[in-house]
């Protein structure tokens, strides 16, 4: 069945022209008989509609190549020019909103490209070829312009002015369609933009200790396992130091939670700036710490160890009436390979630290190395 049936009158007499109009009457005639026989799909309809956007532009490109070429008059051609761009920006609204579940929308897409094709053949391409022919005759391109606007080719003038009329409504509404969706689209975006940013805080937030912005035991936990597995798979060392602030009971206790907090604070920064690149320092909770040492074994970690415990040896924090003078107590443990081995390291850590108190504080004591 054919929506569109070609006939004479719609030769322009370009013979490259008038093969590539048949060509869009071959589109639409394949478009109707699949909307005829209700055998549209999602694959079909792109196909078709991509082949519509292909032709376009090779068709608009012949044409504005031939008006180019021919030097006819430049006011017809930014004309032209225009509805070829306007027609392009419709396609891309359909092709936008193709639905093979809404035969309506269909058949009002074809109506309005058949509608489009009778208009723009009779109307504006036929002004082209008349004006072309006109400057290969001789005559200059303003002259034939002229001619053209003075003539009203009687039956065809007003039909074609309404038709003019009714497509740019169209395309307005496409337009306005498109910008409403673009702008819904940039919504969305917004939002999920701040969904993502609002979750990435609140993932923050659950592994940051708030009173010294350090990682939190969750955090430290989590790190391990990781670390544990890349161990296995890669044979690598993991160290960990378990740290103890000496004698902050008694300045909590005896100035306040505000002189322990800010000795907490005041012993997280010297720990984060101690600490190598790769170290991970975490807040474990009250005046315990602990650093992950990725790749490191028991002589790099206590070495480390020793570094911190002399650099904070060094410090003397205001704590409310009182002061606290900089010490810790250490305990360092390694774990040479096993996924399953988090809870000796740790054990083996805090078994070290406990030495270190009991051999009176401010120094680091090791613990036995942990293997699979």
């Amino acid at each position: 069945m054919e929506s569109f049936s070609w006939e004479e009158q719609f030769a322009t007499g370009i013979g490259e022209i008038d093969e590539q109009h048949q060509r869009l009457v071959d589109i639409l005639n394949r478009y109707g008989s699949a909307l005829a026989e209700n055998s549209l799909d999602q694959e079909y309809l792109y196909q078709i509609f991509r082949e519509l956007a292909v032709y376009a532009r090779e068709h608009f490109n012949t044409e504005e190549k031939i008006m180019i070429a021919a030097r006819i008059d430049q006011r017809h051609v930014k004309q032209h020019i225009r509805e070829h761009r306007s027609f392009v920006e419709d396609i891309e609204v359909w092709i936008k909103e193709l639905d093979p579940e809404d035969p309506y929308s269909h058949r009002t897409i074809l109506d309005f490209l058949m509608h489009w094709l009778t208009y723009h053949i009779l109307g504006i391409d036929k002004m082209m070829a008349r004006q072309v022919k006109g400057v290969m005759e001789g005559l200059s391109a303003e002259e034939v312009f002229r001619r053209e606007q003075l003539d009203k080719r009687a039956s065809h003038d007003s039909l074609l002015k309404a038709l003019g009329g009714l497509f740019e409504l169209v395309s307005k509404r496409n337009k306005e369609l498109l910008e409403l969706n673009l702008t819904l689209e940039k919504k969305v975006e917004e939002r999920t933009k701040k969904l993502v940013e609002a979750n990435r805080k609140l993932k923050l937030i659950s592994i940051t200790d708030d009173l010294t912005q350090l990682p939190n035991r969750r955090f430290a936990m989590q790190q391990i396992q990781l670390y544990l597995k890349e161990g296995e798979r890669e044979g690598k060392a993991l160290a960990v130091l378990m740290i103890d602030a000496d004698g902050f009971k008694k300045v909590n206790d005896t100035y306040g939670h505000d002189a322990g907090d800010r000795v907490l604070k005041r012993l997280a920064r010297k720990l984060r700036h101690i600490v190598r690149t790769d170290d991970i320092v975490c807040r474990l909770g009250g005046d315990e710490f602990l650093v992950i040492c990725p790749d490191t074994n028991l002589q790099g970690a206590t070495q480390l160890g020793e570094q911190i415990q002399a650099a904070v040896a060094k410090m003397s924090v205001t704590a409310g009436e009182g002061r606290w003078s900089g010490s810790v107590s250490i305990g360092v443990a390694v774990a040479i390979s096993g996924d399953q081995q988090m809870r000796a390291l740790l054990k083996s850590a805090d078994r070290a630290l406990y030495c270190a108190k009991i051999a009176g504080r401010n120094c680091v004591r090791s613990g036995a190395i942990v293997t699979a």
